[in-house]
């Protein structure tokens, strides 16, 4: 608790400072409140980074490295898909079968790492998609890499 009790310390130092400091410079009640907001935004932005900072060392000393790593991969995996999904693109790995649906396996806990994302017009296409586990399920010295291969197919030939 001492360290939440530091930092608030020093963000209320801050802040007065920067307010002395703001009201010499600022004379107009317009110039004061835009100043208001923008400290506020500025406050929000460095607690929000600090509580940040604070859960991953957190998370960090009671998973190990190893384990900390293996999270921060699945974090990256989840926004990236997440911010792609919000262009429009599809991804097609929901239609493997739930059992089949792994592309990496990390001390027998299978994940699904690897994706094809396609565009709305190409889902309409009805692609097969599989996932051959040719690595995954392998040990490191029998495998030519440690993720399986997703392999979609597309049929472009026309509609009659």
């Amino acid at each position: 608790m001492t360290g939440f009790a530091t930092i608030g310390r020093a963000l209320a130092q801050l802040r007065a400072s920067l307010r002395q400091a703001l009201r010499a410079q600022l004379r107009s009640d317009a110039q004061r409140r835009f100043a208001r907001g923008a400290l506020w935004t500025l406050a929000g932005v460095a607690t929000s980074r600090a509580v940040m900072l604070l859960v991953s060392v957190v998370t960090a000393r009671l998973l190990g490295g190893e384990g900390f790593g293996q999270l921060g991969m699945v974090r990256a995996s989840v926004a990236m898909m997440t911010a792609l999904a919000g262009f429009g693109l599809v991804n097609l790995v929901p239609g493997v079968r739930a059992a089949e649906r792994y592309s990496y396996n990390y001390e027998g806990n299978s994940q699904m790492l690897d994706h094809i994302l396609v565009s709305p017009a190409l889902a309409r296409l009805e692609p097969t998609i599989e996932i051959p586990h040719l690595n995954a399920d392998f040990p490191a010295s029998a495998r030519a890499s440690d993720h399986d291969p997703v392999v979609v197919e597309l049929d472009f030939s026309p509609v009659e």
